[in-house]
């Protein structure tokens, strides 16, 4: 449960220093306070302006960590965040070297039945109100040579057709992994391409966006990022 009453985005001011204000609110007090977005490998700094407030805890830099993890999460669904600053965003939290508590608390059945029909209804209901209108099959595994890359999966837009690399039906792959693959590939139906400067667009801003509000969604890309090598072998 979170130590926090409240905690909400405030002010985003956008100079040479990026930074964010927010408001947050324990013991019916409320403390203001400044997000500095840094280089990516310094990821963000947390300011208060009222020192009291660490007082309230008895352990500051836990705090600190979901604070700023929580920030993060604001940032990157906050309207008021330009396009080009997602990417950004989203590599600072990709690059936060922090343990997960809500995955360490859920045990994932890894012998349960991968069936793709019932998880795709699970994920339209979740995150589409059942709005996504797609036939969904395994794929079939690659037979050539040596690869660099690993395709997880595919939609045909005229088909409205999703498939799934069979190497993901694997015991060693997590559920969750398993999970971002199929709701990305929903995404590209609920979040279409886009034309810009006389390109289409697939991955857009607004993809993205999307596709960051799977619960697990960080810790299935460094998974995935860990373990790409081992799906190759697996096709």
């Amino acid at each position: 449960m979170s130590p926090f009453e409240t905690l909400k985005l405030g002010k985003i001011e956008y100079s040479s220093r990026k930074r964010a204000l927010f408001q947050c609110k324990k013991d019916g007090f409320a403390f203001l306070g400044q997000a500095k977005l840094c280089p990516m490998e310094k990821g963000i700094i947390v300011e208060l302006f009222n020192e009291s407030f660490w007082e309230r805890f008895k352990n500051k830099e836990e705090v600190v960590t979901l604070l700023e993890e929580k920030l993060l999460q604001l940032l990157k669904t906050s309207d008021q965040i330009p396009s080009n600053e997602y990417e950004k965003i989203t590599a600072i939290w990709e690059n936060q070297k922090r343990p997960n508590t809500e995955v360490n608390k859920t045990t994932y059945n890894e012998s349960l039945e991968k069936d793709l029909t019932s998880l795709f209804n699970g994920l339209n209901k979740e995150y589409f109100a059942d709005k996504i209108e797609a036939q969904i099959e395994w794929g079939k595994g690659y037979r050539s040579g040596a690869r660099r890359s690993f395709r997880f999966g595919s939609y045909d837009i005229k088909k409205k057709r999703i498939r799934i690399n069979p190497a993901l039906r694997k015991e060693f792959v997590p559920h969750y992994v398993l999970e971002l693959t199929v709701f990305h590939e929903m995404c590209h139906q609920f979040v279409p391409p886009i034309r810009n400067n006389g390109k289409w667009r697939v991955h857009h801003p607004g993809f993205k966006k999307k596709e960051r509000e799977y619960r697990f969604y960080r810790e299935a890309l460094l998974w995935e990022k860990q373990h790409w090598k081992e799906l190759i072998g697996a096709n």
